[in-house]
């Protein structure tokens, strides 16, 4: 989650590039709200919302997340807040991954009015989040620290170049410094209300912002152009450094068994199918009927007609010849137990035409029975050089004297 609608663009395009790897398909990500307030974008496993300035803005899209998760079901979710900030006593440039976010008090808590009544809660953050991702942050300025949260911009952040300024110099400097002192190293405005909210779903949860100033020195950024674009990118790239290492780690923890199937025995059942239309080809195993299959017409379909045919193409072009749910699994499992295996499926239609069987009831029956008129000449053939192969020895009957 990051404030403005143009960095979370940014930021889905950026994560798309990193995660190429990882992901299915190349086209350009796509916003999938329907408010003009927030962009929503998935990416993969990722996803990437924009939350506005300041809490009240944030508590909404924060809801609404929520909500979507949940319906979802999404296991294991991690949420980061990324963006840039005030800070304290750092060069700028500097990504501060907060320890705990704290209130323009300096208390480790949000306040919520909630039915006419103050509500407090907790806006502690992960530790084990923090220190897996300041472990990926090898040649990035980093720093661990209390960010606070203001509720404006100006005075609420000790600045002197707001239209209202009812302190001095010193007066500002004065606090600036305690703050410090008492383990600030950064100000921002959304902090403590995104980490007491993560805090109550218990979903572990980091904030990452990049200081574009040190405020004991000034109010005033003065970054050239190319410095500020590059100092904004810096969380987006630490976040893009976790994720690859857990999607890494994720892939490396799973079992993988090869899916090669015994050449003999295909070659064995290609002698049989004098007569029948045959052909020799990979098969891709789907997951489900519809998407993964690349149909356009299930319940949903978030890809055009062009992208489907572009995906079919480039799977024929790989050596694929039909698509089916199981051969993977059954080939593997085979391969596991050492048995030889063979697959025969016949096709009801060319998915590059089409996703619908136009066939007649009888063309389908006959078309379902190939696939066993071929494996049944095969097993008579074997049973046939079986029986051959044995050699036949009567016994002599003794002679009765």
């Amino acid at each position: 989650m990051g404030g403005s609608t143009t960095r979370i663009k940014h930021f889905a395009k950026f994560i798309q590039g990193e995660l190429k790897d990882h992901l299915k398909d190349d086209n350009e990500p796509l916003n999938m709200s329907k408010s003009d307030r927030y962009v929503l974008y998935k990416v993969g496993p990722v996803l990437a919302v924009n939350h506005g300035i300041g809490t009240p803005s944030l508590v909404v899209i924060m809801h609404e997340v929520f909500k979507l998760l949940h319906y979802a079901d999404a296991k294991d979710v991690k949420f980061f807040r990324i963006g840039t900030s005030g800070g304290l006593g750092l060069e700028p440039g500097t990504v501060v991954i907060t320890r705990t976010a704290v209130n323009s008090l300096l208390e480790p808590f949000s306040e919520q009015v909630i039915l006419g009544k103050v509500q407090k809660f907790p806006s502690n953050l992960d530790e084990k989040l923090q220190k897996q991702v300041m472990d990926c942050s090898d040649g990035l300025l980093t720093a661990v620290g209390d960010t606070m949260c203001a509720h404006d911009f100006y005075e609420g952040q000790g600045r002197l170049d707001g239209a209202f300024c009812d302190y001095t110099l010193e007066d500002k400097l004065k606090f600036l410094q305690k703050i410090y002192d008492a383990g600030v190293r950064n100000i921002e405005m959304e902090s403590v209300c995104f980490a007491s909210m993560c805090n109550r779903a218990g979903v572990p949860a980091a904030i990452l912002c990049v200081t574009l100033l040190d405020r004991l020195k000034g109010d005033q950024v003065e970054l050239t152009p190319k410095q500020h674009e590059d100092f904004q990118m810096r969380p987006p790239r630490l976040v893009a450094r976790f994720i690859k290492k857990m999607l890494a780690e994720q892939s490396n923890s799973l079992q993988k068994f090869p899916s090669n199937l015994d050449e003999k025995l295909q070659k064995q059942v290609m002698d049989c199918s004098d007569g029948l239309l045959t052909a020799v080809g990979d098969t891709m195993c789907a997951h489900d009927f519809y998407e993964g299959q690349g149909r356009l017409d299930g319940a949903f379909c978030d890809y055009t007609l062009e992208d489907k045919l572009k995906f079919l193409q480039k799977i024929y072009d790989a050596g694929v010849r039909n698509i089916e749910m199981e051969s993977v699994c059954f080939a593997s499992m085979c391969n596991r137990a050492g048995v030889p295996a063979a697959i025969l499926c016949v096709t009801l239609l060319d998915r590059l035409k089409g996703d619908q069987v136009e066939l007649t009831p009888k063309q389908h029956e006959d078309f379902q029975m190939r696939p066993p008129r071929l494996v049944a000449r095969f097993i008579k053939k074997m049973l046939a050089e079986q029986s051959n192969s044995c050699e036949f020895h009567p016994r002599k009957r003794k002679k009765a004297y």
